[in-house]
């Protein structure tokens, strides 16, 4: 934790010393243009300097906003890594796959989820009334496998993509739900990178 302190402490001091250095060379550059111009009657230069001045505020503020908003991403992921040392957590996870008319793609969808690395995983195919073979194609799929089972629910009425989901939860038996769409495609370390959030008790999603 001393070396977190450290770098906490380093960051604002960096973050401070650019906001002195930035914020104090545009109110320098602000006050030149300001007196350069002092004897110019015109509303149009005295505007403009004063919008130059606004914008260059603006983008320090952003400037410094992308530095804060960096640092803390680095700062949590350095304390996720060291609650993660030494520990192996995975929960069991159902998959929800809601398909309408995905004949050409299910078969791949379901194929790339098998080749997760994940211990414990529940693959729900949601068939939502598709006018096409994807029922067919899914079925095919359904069973137990090395570290996954695959199910496959039909649907007899469409109703849209929210009420398939639901219809998944409701038979999902793992501990966590994802949901994937059917034309797409999960990397196989996915799982357990997002998974091992919820070793943090705060985290609910």
């Amino acid at each position: 934790m001393g070396r977190i302190k450290l770098r906490d402490t380093l960051y604002s001091l960096l973050v401070l010393s650019l906001g002195i250095v930035l914020g104090g060379w545009t109110v320098v550059v602000y006050f030149a243009l300001l007196f350069h111009i002092r004897d110019i009657s015109s509303m149009f230069v005295n505007v403009t300097s004063t919008v130059l001045f606004l914008f260059l505020i603006l983008l320090i503020v952003r400037y410094l906003l992308l530095l804060w908003a960096s640092f803390n991403q680095h700062y949590e992921s350095f304390i996720f890594d060291e609650k993660m040392e030494g520990k192996d957590f995975t929960a069991s996870v159902s998959v929800l796959v809601p398909a309408y008319n995905e004949g050409p793609n299910i078969e791949s969808a379901i194929q790339s989820l098998l080749e997760m690395d994940y211990p414990d995983l529940e693959i729900i195919v949601i068939n939502d009334a598709s006018s096409d073979d994807t029922f067919l194609r899914a079925s095919r799929w359904a069973g137990y496998y090395r570290n996954a089972q695959v199910k496959v629910i039909d649907r007899e009425v469409n109703r849209g993509k929210a009420e398939a989901l639901n219809l998944g939860i409701q038979n999902s038996t793992r501990d966590i739900v994802v949901c994937m769409d059917a034309d797409s495609r999960l990397e196989p370390q996915s799982l357990l990178k997002g998974v091992a959030h919820f070793i943090d008790p705060k985290v609910a999603a």
